[in-house]
């Protein structure tokens, strides 16, 4: 059998005359018979006793077609047998139309689900209804319209992505299927891939991005969690207190990346909020920039790196700054909690990502996350006066909003 070109697969059983309309209409290179077996209990014959007669009136040849017997009410059996006959005989890629006009309600089932799972074309044969039980006049083959149960397969496939934080893959799932003709369709399809690519940039700590793809949409997305969600882009953007906020950012970016699995990643993200903290913390309220501090900011006896005349300090070097300059809650937590946060640092030293080669374990983590949870945050909303932080990114897509 040589490489078909079009390959054609009705499901036989009852009238024939709808099989040969999709015969006449497709004018395949290949068909294949799905029939029903004979019945051990009944003895009846199967469906494929009548594919002699289709032949007979098309102009189709012997060589150039099939028969696939399945079980007629196993939807199992029907699908496997299928889709096995296809891949083991036709290239990836050879155009296959689905003709489910004929045979039991599984085969038919069996057919449609193969070809919005294979993206094969669905074709059936219909006409006017003279009444419930059939087609009595004026017989034709057409696509079945199928454009809005594939959009929205994709769409929930694509979005199911963002359970685990996965923007970027949900963009990436979008933009592999073709957008829908519909308007109303593709309306959905913009607005879901414009919405995922803002968090994936989000994601990315690139909140000018997310905010740009996020403001057509913040009428209609905020009677669900577009309020939250717009009032924490405003406060990670605003001049004065955006690096503040970003210090909570850090930590739900770090709850991301452990809800994935990506436990280095999650504690390098904390490492960088204890940094963070103490840097935001000297340039905010000491002026001091922990590139090139100030001789008269140093305290007595701390040894800073110099860099072109400038002395530079690192995280643990930062917080002993912070320890000296205030005399508040600060020095109070930096004098209790140090050793604790050096231990928590090692293990980020330790790491592949750090200096060294050691994997960070689901244990590692949450020791570091609860500690940070529990004794940092706290400890930064009562420094900086604030009651609640930020609001994790969404995990779900509200479909109730897309116009």
């Amino acid at each position: 059998m040589g490489e078909a070109k079009a390959v054609l697969i009705c499901s036989v059983g009852g009238t024939p005359q709808p099989i040969i309309k999709a015969i006449e209409k497709v004018r395949p290179n290949y068909v294949y018979f799905v029939c029903s077996k004979d019945d051990p209990a009944s003895g009846t014959k199967g469906s494929y006793t009548q594919v002699d007669g289709i032949l007979d009136k098309t102009d189709l040849k012997k060589g150039c077609c099939d028969i696939i017997k399945v079980s007629p009410d196993n939807l199992d059996n029907v699908c496997r047998s299928v889709l096995n006959e296809i891949r083991k005989s036709h290239p990836k890629g050879t155009k296959v139309v689905v003709d489910y006009t004929g045979g039991t309600k599984t085969m038919s089932a069996g057919l449609v689900v193969l070809a919005l799972e294979e993206d094969w074309q669905l074709n059936l044969v219909t006409g006017m209804r003279s009444n419930l039980e059939k087609i009595k006049s004026g017989e034709y083959a057409r696509p079945a319209a199928v454009e809005e149960i594939r959009f929205l397969r994709s769409l929930n496939s694509a979005l199911r992505t963002w359970e685990r934080f996965a923007y970027e893959e949900a963009v990436f799932l979008l933009e592999s299927v073709s957008p829908p003709r519909e308007e109303k369709l593709k309306g959905k399809y913009e607005q879901v891939k414009e919405i995922s690519f803002a968090f994936s940039a989000w994601d990315r700590f690139d909140h000018c991005e997310a905010k740009r793809r996020l403001s057509p949409f913040k009428k209609i997305l905020g009677k669900d969690w577009g309020v939250s969600v717009f009032r924490t882009l405003e406060s990670l953007l605003d001049k004065e207190k955006g690096g503040m906020w970003k210090i909570f950012d850090l930590w739900n970016n770090a709850q991301r990346r452990a809800h994935q699995g990506r436990y280095d990643d999650a504690v390098s993200r904390l490492y960088r909020l204890v940094e963070w903290a103490a840097q935001w913390i000297l340039r905010s309220k000491y002026e001091v920039d922990t590139k090139d501090v100030p001789e008269g900011k140093i305290p007595p006896g701390l040894e800073l790196a110099s860099t072109d005349g400038k002395k530079r300090a690192g995280l643990v070097e930062a917080w002993e700054i912070v320890a000296y300059l205030d005399c508040g809650v600060l020095k109070e937590f930096w004098g209790s909690e140090k050793k604790r946060i050096l231990h928590f640092l090692e293990v980020r030293n330790s790491s592949l990502l750090a200096h060294g080669f050691k994997p960070v374990s689901k244990e590692d983590w949450e020791k570091f996350s609860d500690y940070v949870e529990k004794k940092f945050l706290p400890m930064l909303k009562e420094f900086f006066k604030i009651r609640t932080i930020p609001p994790q990114l969404p995990t779900s897509f509200p479909m109730g909003s897309l116009e």
